[in-house]
């Protein structure tokens, strides 16, 4: 009798000191609950409440609170995402950041391109947006819901990105267009190639480009005061000649 009552004293023991246990793990729990936000702040653990309250007050400043610079970034990310607001993008301290949340927002099925109209014109935020909802969404047809310059700029992305050079000839602006064509020739001369020229040689009607692979260089046609500077292949090697002839954007009148 006295045996079995020694061997149920540990065995009591042992109870109560799991009880102890989940009571302490249940009361922690019970604490990280309900300690306001400033107090998670201080463990570390105050983003989603952040989070929530950024949105809910509709404030992204709120992110601002957070102590460590990766989850105030990641903040303004999740922020820009759930309002669909691409000029939150550009506020990310982390600026790695900032493309992810294009990406982040290109990504819901209901969104459109339109959202990047939010940033400046002509600005790179606006065109680093553009290029996130191309490659996210896969369809010409965004770019088609632009107008003007942005309606060329988004179908020189998707030319780039989906290597669909093809679009290049449905760009109206002769800068964009011109960019365009070159990316379209870069992507077909391959590393083995000594020289290649996109004008054929010297070709002064026409701005060409040059890829010199002996050097791993590239060269552009251009302006030298009044004269062009017109680069081409000569025996697989790059040259380049002077033609005074009141040149204009790297071709002679």
């Amino acid at each position: 009798m006295e045996e079995e009552i020694q061997t149920e004293q540990p065995k009591n023991k042992r109870g109560l000191i799991l009880w102890i246990i989940l009571i302490l793990v249940l009361g922690a729990v019970l604490f990280l609950v309900l300690i306001n936000c400033t107090v998670k702040n201080m463990l570390g653990l105050g983003l989603s409440c952040h989070l929530d309250k950024a949105i809910t007050e509709n404030n992204v400043s709120i992110c601002n609170k957070l102590s460590r610079n990766n989850q105030v970034s990641t903040c303004y990310k999740e922020y820009a995402i759930v309002k669909k607001d691409t000029s939150v993008c550009e506020n990310i301290p982390d600026k790695l950041e900032i493309m992810t949340c294009y990406r982040g927002i290109a990504q819901i099925s209901e969104n459109k391109i339109t959202l990047c109209n939010s940033l400046a014109e002509e600005s790179v935020g606006r065109s680093n947006c553009y290029s996130a909802f191309v490659d996210i969404k896969n369809n010409i047809a965004e770019c088609d819901l632009l107008s003007g310059i942005d309606k060329d700029i988004c179908y020189r992305f998707f030319a780039t990105i989906k290597n669909a050079f093809q679009w290049c000839s449905s760009i109206i602006n002769v800068n964009e267009k011109s960019t365009c064509e070159r990316d379209s020739f870069l992507s077909t001369v391959s590393k083995d190639t000594p020289c290649a020229d996109s004008d054929s040689g010297v070709n002064q009607k026409v701005k060409g480009i040059v890829i010199d692979n002996n050097k791993n260089a590239v060269y552009e046609d251009q302006c030298l005061s009044t004269s062009l500077i017109e680069h081409y292949c000569e025996n697989n090697r790059h040259q380049q000649k002077e033609i005074p002839c009141g040149c204009n954007d790297g071709v002679c009148p």
